[in-house]
């Protein structure tokens, strides 16, 4: 799934593909395009070939887990700027490791709280413009 929104682009990165639409739901109108992937795999496949400014990332995908996958987007130069967000349904454990790993910005329990995903995404996304912003603004 990709909407057709432009600005900023937003990797959704969930197994499960009703997540992927309810999360989809929750961020119309956020001003960022929306990108889908079903795997880890299938995730730096994409953020090989574009830029995010956030991923949105479920902890517990089969294959190459949300740990790995965030390492291996971290790795990626073109991603250098890319916020990520856990998600987790799984236990506190999994919580825990999520904020303690230091490979994203924060974490989201399931059942997502709309408000909460929504402000985490709005403060994002207001960091990457401004970051883009100063960028461009700079010298040579």
């Amino acid at each position: 799934m990709q909407s057709a929104s432009t600005g900023p682009a937003i990797l959704l990165v969930d197994d499960y593909e009703a997540n992927l639409r309810a999360f989809a739901a929750m961020l119309d109108g956020c001003g960022a395009s929306l990108v889908t992937a079903t795997s880890g795999e299938g995730a730096l496949a994409l953020a090989e070939q574009r830029d995010f400014a956030l991923a949105i990332l479920d902890v517990g995908l089969p294959g190459i887990d949300g740990f790995t996958t965030a390492r291996r987007l971290r790795a990626l130069p073109r991603q250098r700027r890319m916020a990520i967000l856990f998600v987790t349904g799984h236990a506190t454990d999994s919580v825990l490791m999520a904020s303690a790993s230091g490979l994203a910005e924060g974490f989201l329990q399931k059942p997502v709280a709309i408000d909460a995903l929504r402000s985490a995404v709005a403060n994002v996304l207001s960091r990457f413009r401004r970051d883009e912003a100063l960028e461009s603004a700079a010298p040579g």
